[in-house]
């Protein structure tokens, strides 16, 4: 056993003299980049230089964590790994897929369509990777196995390996939702996706970073909590969760119906000083 900082571990075996293993298993740490401690901030974006990947401060500390875990194995090494479902999508984990894609002989995400920890937001996953043994040995791609609970535990790793269909480059060079559909589907959205009559999102709209409080029970509010302190100087009309929009309009006739359910559907801002000094926000 060893008690140290494994990043700054990591960066002194990852020379082709340091330790290698042939079995990785953990549950790595999620912090944003930029709750990390300062010492330990460099050590992240070294791993990623180390390793040629790019670098981005929106990363989590989980992905550093897993390049290094997985560039300590040895050829034809295996790690499992508990990680956030957002691998899958999240842009700061791009380069931790296209490393994975062209160092990984398998891939396999086991996905478990809910919850696995209870009282808590975060969805994860199991990232399941084998090593190529050389150079000659070419990947296989991604798959994705479909669990509801752990019943999987009791099937043979290899079967796990070998269950799911391996889909196309073009998931694994990005993205991983392609991985989740089956090959009929992923034909059929080429299909559209080729078509002239239709437009992808970008080409219309701007997506950006939504609003983030630290304080949601705080600053989302319902309709009676407005009423009943006299904040609607201050209320703007909002939805806090994905789940309170399931479509993919958001409209008044939605928002009301939100609103009847007591939802959050008011955002407090106060846009100065005189706005906290108002009796309405000090009551």
């Amino acid at each position: 056993m060893r008690a140290t900082d494994f990043l700054g571990w990591a960066l002194e075996n990852l020379s082709p003299a340091g330790a290698r293993f042939d079995a990785v298993v953990g549950n790595q740490p999620f912090i944003r980049y930029q709750y990390l401690p300062a010492e330990f901030q460099p050590r992240a974006a070294d791993v990623f230089s180390r390793l040629g990947c790019a670098f981005t401060k929106h990363t989590n500390a989980w992905v550093p964590f897993v390049l290094a875990s997985f560039a300590l194995l040895r050829q034809g090494g295996r790690l499992a790994m508990v990680v956030p479902a957002e691998i899958i999508h999240v842009a700061h984990a791009q380069s931790l897929r296209t490393y994975l894609g062209e160092e990984c002989r398998r891939l396999v995400i086991i996905d478990p369509e809910r919850l696995w920890f209870e009282k808590t937001l975060q969805g994860a996953v199991l990232l399941l990777a084998e090593k190529r043994r050389d150079a000659a040995d070419a990947p296989q791609g991604l798959g994705v196995v479909s669990v509801r609970d752990r019943e999987f535990l009791s099937r043979d790793h290899d079967e796990l390996f070998a269950a799911p269909q391996p889909i196309n480059g073009k998931t694994v060079a990005g993205k991983w939702m392609r991985a989740f559909l089956d090959a009929g589907t992923r034909g059929l959205l080429d299909e559209v996706m080729g078509h002239p009559a239709v437009h992808r999102f970008a080409d219309i709209a701007d997506v950006d970073v939504g609003i983030v409080t630290g304080a949601n029970k705080y600053f989302l509010i319902d309709d009676a909590v407005v009423r009943d302190h006299r904040l609607g100087n201050y209320a703007h009309p909002m939805f806090g969760r994905s789940e309170h929009c399931p479509g993919v309009i958001y409209d008044d006739a939605q928002h009301r119906a939100n609103a009847r359910d007591g939802h959050p559907t008011n955002f407090l801002w106060f846009k100065n000083a005189a706005a906290i000094q108002d009796a309405a926000v000090q009551a």
